[in-house]
């Protein structure tokens, strides 16, 4: 199972093909830009999973390809990747980095999940695009523990981690730093 990220800035509206070969697809925006999260067995282009069109990039694509930049639970075994829980809710919230600590954001985020994972959303995933940042998780979240991954003794990590990522993210038009929730829009 692979996960994908898309993002294109569409040109009317958008709509999730019901025959996609996909487990899950979820659109939603954020401002004027489309995001596509999907999961599929198979390399699929965004055109296969999602109707409608967008304005181009430069190099002529309608979708640019987000660099999935962290993980909590690697999708390598279909059978424990399966969801347990039906009816689930999408939920993708974007922020922006400050540009020199994009590095620096992802080391924290792996020295975090080697020292600090209990309880986290099995599907919970974080992509980027220029310096903004993409969290993809599922609402309720399947949690998983440092065990069932790792399959050795968890550690504490830092009890400063709300602190720490504050210093990475850059303030919102309002002075606020945070999460912001995308938004789901009919088709």
């Amino acid at each position: 199972m692979k996960r994908f990220m898309y993002c294109g800035y569409p040109q009317g509206s958008l709509e999730v093909k019901s025959d996609a070969p996909v487990v899950t697809a979820s659109l939603v925006y954020h401002k004027d830009l489309a995001i596509l999260y999907f999961e599929s067995a198979q390399e699929l282009r965004p055109e296969e999973v999602v109707a409608g069109s967008l304005a181009a990039f430069p190099d002529g694509n309608q979708w640019w390809k987000m660099a999935e930049i962290f993980h909590y639970f690697p999708c390598e075994d279909d059978a424990l990747w399966q969801r347990k829980v039906e009816n689930k809710t999408p939920v993708i919230r974007v922020n922006y980095l400050q540009q020199d600590k994009i590095a620096s954001y992802i080391y924290h985020h792996f020295d975090h999940q080697e020292s600090n994972l209990v309880g986290v959303d099995r599907y919970a995933s974080i992509f980027i695009y220029q310096n903004m940042i993409i969290m993809y998780m599922e609402d309720p979240a399947e949690k998983v523990e440092w065990s069932d991954i790792y399959r050795k003794p968890y550690k504490p990590g830092r009890t400063d981690w709300v602190a720490l990522m504050d210093e990475h993210f850059k303030p919102w038009e309002d002075g606020t730093k945070g999460w912001h929730m995308c938004e789901n829009r009919p088709s």
